[in-house]
């Protein structure tokens, strides 16, 4: 691939090598039974080009293809391409520590098949007729960076993730439960996992009536990521360039509660997006999105930089190896609140508690409008959850949701993804029932 570069270099191009090499060991649980085992290799490269003219080319390849070949269908593709005035990096970035976990390498297959067979016979410990699902994976994750400019970086992570959950018929309705932990350092202890699957099967099979109107609502960090997505959407610098994003042009404003701080920290030790650079190779460093309340940065990566006239802030995610960089977030933190969870739940006497949506996803995210089923959730009444409610719908409009109907953020946090959300409760939030 170093030929490849300096063939580019001769023709006056900047060109881009990114390498992705992972081997990915599942063990899969399914209606309560072993499923499979596996261990899977797979490598693959992508080579982004600009030519002379400033145009972008791009190829991927899962094989070791000649890098003239290479070359030549980059600069096919780069007649067409979009204009990429800005340069490549070439900073080397310092390494980080705590992303690799030899203790997860290490892990055995039996050891793996205990963990999952743990979460299933748990499962069915409350509810012999709950159909029982696991997942135990280890990953390793090998990433190489290399550009006609001199930049030469590649980093090694970890993660490893215990899965499970149930789907149960309760009289006409389908009770669906999942947990999910993951992160880049190995652990032992499921109990948090085991009790919160306990207690999902606990009151998820005691159905009761509710009536459309204004609720106190809990959105627990399962269903952040869809209370939350008109934001992330709309402060992705990607919108900000195509002028769709409500928040251009409006950096420093107080839009949203003062409580309300979200950061992406790339180097938080042990955090699942933690990276010393982007799939660009630009380093990364701690970013504030929103900072009491107020729009402080936009995310970007190269191109999105030069178009918006900003630095690049090190955002450029690939969804693999065959996709080009676009901005994106690495390790998103929402600031908690000082009040645990169980103390926010006793003070409440008639509430709904979300932790999951359905559907939320259609529409247009940059209206800040969320409207989906509630798939699971449950009705909170004298301080006490009393069960789970069903054919029920959340209306709500996170941006004005933040700026005047927030309440609290809970102590707790838990990663969902790349995220580390509180529980957050909010005030007269309309629910439709059927």
């Amino acid at each position: 691939m170093d030929k490849l570069l300096s063939l580019a270099r001769k023709n006056g191009e900047q060109a881009e090598i990114f390498t992705v090499t992972q081997t990915r060991t599942p063990v899969e649980f399914e209606n309560n039974k072993l499923k499979n085992i596996k261990t899977q290799e797979t490598q693959s490269s992508a080579v982004r080009l600009i030519n002379p003219e400033g145009r972008q080319g791009f190829c991927s390849t899962t094989t070791t293809e000649e890098p003239e070949k290479l070359l030549d269908k980059a600069r096919e593709t780069s007649q067409f391409g979009r204009e990429f005035q800005a340069n490549l990096p070439s900073t080397t970035p310092e390494p980080l520590e705590n992303m690799y976990d030899k203790d997860i390498l290490d892990l055995s297959m039996t050891k793996m098949m205990e963990m999952g067979e743990e979460i299933v016979d748990t499962i069915k410990s409350k509810n012999t007729d709950a159909l029982a699902h696991a997942a135990v994976e280890k990953v390793k994750t090998k990433i190489a960076i290399k550009n006609s400019l001199g930049l030469d970086t590649q980093y090694e992570k970890t993660s490893f993730s215990v899965s499970g959950g149930a789907m149960l018929l309760v009289g006409t309705s389908f009770l669906s439960i999942h947990q999910q932990k993951k992160l880049p350092r190995y652990f032992s202890d499921l109990t948090a996992m085991k009790e919160e699957l306990l207690q999902d099967l606990h009151f998820g099979v005691k159905e009761k009536d509710v009536s459309s109107g204004k609720y106190k609502v809990i959105f627990a960090p399962e269903a952040m990521s869809e209370f939350l997505r008109p934001i992330l959407a709309s402060i992705n610098g990607k919108s900000v360039e195509k002028g769709v994003s409500p928040f251009k042009n409006k950096t420093g404003e107080q839009l949203f509660d003062a409580r309300f701080n979200l950061t992406d920290m790339p180097h938080r030790p042990f955090s699942p997006g933690m990276c010393p650079v982007d799939d660009e190779g630009v380093i990364t460093q701690e970013t504030p999105l929103i900072k009491n309340g107020t729009i402080a940065n936009f995310p970007v990566d190269l191109l999105t930089a030069k178009s918006l006239g900003l630095k690049p802030t090190g955002h450029g995610i690939r969804g693999g190896a065959t996709s080009l960089p676009s901005p994106g977030f690495h390790t998103c933190v929402l600031t908690p609140g000082d009040k645990p969870i169980n103390d926010m739940i006793k003070d409440l006497d008639r509430a709904i508690i979300i932790k999951d949506l359905m559907g939320a996803w259609a529409g247009n995210p940059y209206s800040g409008e969320v409207n989906g089923n509630i798939s699971l959730g449950y009705i909170v009444g004298n301080g006490k959850i009393l069960g789970r409610i069903k054919d029920c719908m959340v209306s709500i409009n996170t941006f004005e949701a933040l700026k005047h109907q927030l309440i609290n953020f809970s102590q707790e946090t838990k990663w969902i993804g790349n995220f580390l959300f509180p529980y957050a409760m909010l005030d007269n939030v309309d629910i439709t029932a059927k």
